[in-house]
């Protein structure tokens, strides 16, 4: 008798193991599949996806954490649209009650304390883009202390090397730009360095966030010093030639493009842009600013014409779209106006740019403003697929 219950215990073990590497499969083919989705431009479908694994494992925190992520994606082309901001802040603090939850029972739940450092990151990440940067920076040294404690507990979870590197790098960026901030005690830990190391070792080795990585290692190698033009281009084609109806990666090839000085090609790119059909309210929103590529490269091979036309899909008593479009229309505008000879009016609309209360992303332009307002526009000189630029062109970018 007492070896019939031995058996029985030793079989209701096996169920109860079996039990939970289904569960675990099945959430990870979930979030496998929602991340997919979200790459491929079909955002809905992979919200679709996260509530499913919401439903169907209530106490795990991915399909929270994970809904963010498609929430982001849709918010990254203007940031000044906040729309998305309850969502954001509601599935964060979820996914981060679940985890706090599963640390309280178990401590050492290093993928606990990874969903929890990404739902905190989160947070903080929508607090600073909203300017409120005591909250963010709270939330953010909270995240990395959890990210960092799921890395001691399981070096072999790749997955959070890259929300680790992530915060890593742009804190670094943060305590460089914002000196003032060292005197207060939530001052941003990040090493640059170590965090593109993180970033490029996610892209080359894979993991949840491989994608995610090298859409952004692509964005790093163009937005800073030492410029990566041929390395971001690399990385970009490689994701639309996957991910071909992605709008938002369609544009960042464009951008790729003209940083490089193809301009021919971003008349090209912009074109198959514009002509792209399906997918939602941002993928129009995203196309619509395809003619603005095409006015800038068309000032840059000297097709005026072309520039002109492009221009006229936005006329100057229409609303911005996005909100970071009036900057970067205004000092195309400028510029052309400085091509055909018309200073004063260039004048005017440079200085109409410097005035904006413009977005992160529309800052550029307005430096650029500055400059065209001290040294007319002109051209840059194309040989090939290499360009010499004035000061400040390469850093030119919508």
């Amino acid at each position: 008798m007492q070896n019939r219950i031995h058996i029985f215990c030793a079989l209701l073990l096996l169920v109860a193991e079996f039990a939970a590497s289904v569960s675990a499969a099945s959430v990870s083919e979930l979030v496998d599949e929602g991340v997919s989705l979200t790459f491929e431009g079909r955002r809905d479908d992979a919200d679709r996806v996260w509530e499913t694994l919401r439903t169907e494992h209530p106490n795990d925190p991915s399909g929270w954490v994970h809904q963010v992520d498609t929430l982001y994606w849709r918010q990254m082309f203007d940031e000044g649209d906040t729309s998305y901001d309850q969502a954001i802040e509601f599935n964060s603090q979820e996914g981060a009650r679940i985890a706090e939850v599963r640390i309280a029972a178990e401590e050492s739940d290093a993928r606990a304390h990874y969903h929890l450092g990404r739902a905190l990151i989160h947070l903080g990440r929508l607090e600073g883009i909203r300017g409120r940067y005591l909250s963010a920076g709270t939330y953010g040294e909270r995240g990395r202390l959890h990210l960092e404690r799921a890395m001691e507990l399981d070096p072999t979870l790749v997955d959070a090397r890259y929300p680790l590197g992530l915060y890593y790098f742009y804190a670094d960026l943060v305590t460089r730009w914002f000196k003032w901030l060292t005197w207060l005690w939530f001052v941003p830990s990040g090493d640059g360095s170590t965090g593109l190391r993180y970033i490029e070792e996610t892209t080359e080795h894979g993991g949840v966030h491989q994608n995610d990585a090298q859409f952004v290692l692509a964005d790093i190698s163009m937005e800073f010093e030492p410029l990566r033009v041929e390395k971001a281009t690399e990385l970009i084609d490689d994701l639309h030639g996957r991910f071909p109806k992605n709008a938002l990666i369609h544009y960042q090839l464009i951008d790729a493009r003209f940083t490089s000085g193809r301009f021919e090609d971003v008349i090209d790119e912009s074109h198959r842009l514009e002509d792209g059909s399906g997918g939602d309210g941002l993928d129009t929103l995203i196309r619509s600013m395809a003619p603005l590529w095409r006015a800038r490269a068309g000032l840059q091979i000297g097709d005026v014409d072309g520039a002109r036309r492009a221009l006229e899909a936005f006329p100057l008593d229409g609303p911005p779209r996005p909100h970071w479009g009036s900057a970067w229309v205004g000092l195309t505008r400028a510029q052309l106006l400085d091509v055909v000879g018309r200073r004063e009016d260039a004048e005017a609309f440079y200085e109409r740019v410097v005035a904006l209360e413009v977005p992160k992303r529309s800052r550029k332009a307005a430096g650029l403003a500055e400059i065209g307002l001290a040294t007319p526009f002109a051209p840059v000189v194309a040989e090939g697929h290499v360009f010499r630029a004035r000061p400040g062109l390469l850093e030119s970018r919508p």
